[in-house]
C-alpha cells in the first residue's frame, strides 16, 4: 500500500487481503514449486524411544486435516480465520480456499514434488552432492500413522 514493492508473495490470507485492496495475483507459488503446509520434526532417538508419541501427533493431524476438509465445518474455520487476522468474511472464506487447495488427504507430498523441491534445493543453495526425496522426508511414520486410522 506504501507504492514501495513492485510484486511481493504473500500466504493466505494475506495474498486475498491484498487483491481485495485492488492488487493483481500473477502467480499461485504452489503451481511453480511444492510448499509444505505442516513439518513434523522428531529426532530418531526420540522416536525410538517412545515410537508410539510420534505416531500419536501425526494421527493428530491428519485428524484435523480430515476435520478442516469436511464442508460443513468450514463456517467454524473461516469464523477463526476472521478472529486472527480480523479481515473481511469473504477474504476469510476464499483464504481457506487457498490454503486446503495444497494440503494432501494423506498427509504426504507426491515422490516427483518432493524431487522438485530437491532440485530447487540444490540450485538455490549449491548443493553438489546427490539426495532422493526418501533421504529428504521420512514417510514412513506418516504412512504408518494414515494406515492406522483407515483400519
Amino acid at each position: 500500500m506504501s507504492k514501495k514493492l513492485a510484486a511481493a508473495m504473500l500466504p493466505p490470507p494475506f495474498a486475498e487481503e491484498t487483491q481485495v485492496r485492488g492488487f493483481s495475483r500473477l502467480a499461485e507459488a504452489k503451481d511453480y514449486c511444492p510448499l509444505s503446509g505442516i513439518g513434523l520434526l522428531a529426532s530418531s532417538d526420540a522416536l525410538k524411544k517412545n515410537p508410539t508419541k510420534g505416531l500419536s501427533v501425526i494421527r493428530a493431524v491428519l485428524q484435523t486435516m480430515v476435520y478442516m476438509r469436511d464442508p460443513k465445518n468450514h463456517r467454524e474455520l473461516v469464523d477463526y480465520v476472521l478472529k486472527i487476522h480480523k479481515i473481511d468474511p469473504s477474504v476469510a472464506a476464499e483464504a481457506l480456499a487457498t490454503v486446503m487447495a495444497v494440503y494432501s488427504k494423506d498427509g504426504t507430498k507426491p515422490r516427483e514434488a518432493v524431487q522438485s523441491e530437491i532440485d530447487i534445493y540444490r540450485e538455490a543453495l549449491k548443493i553438489t552432492k546427490p539426495f532422493t526425496p526418501e533421504e529428504l522426508e521420512d514417510m514412513s511414520h506418516q504412512k504408518r500413522a494414515y494406515e492406522s486410522l483407515n483400519r
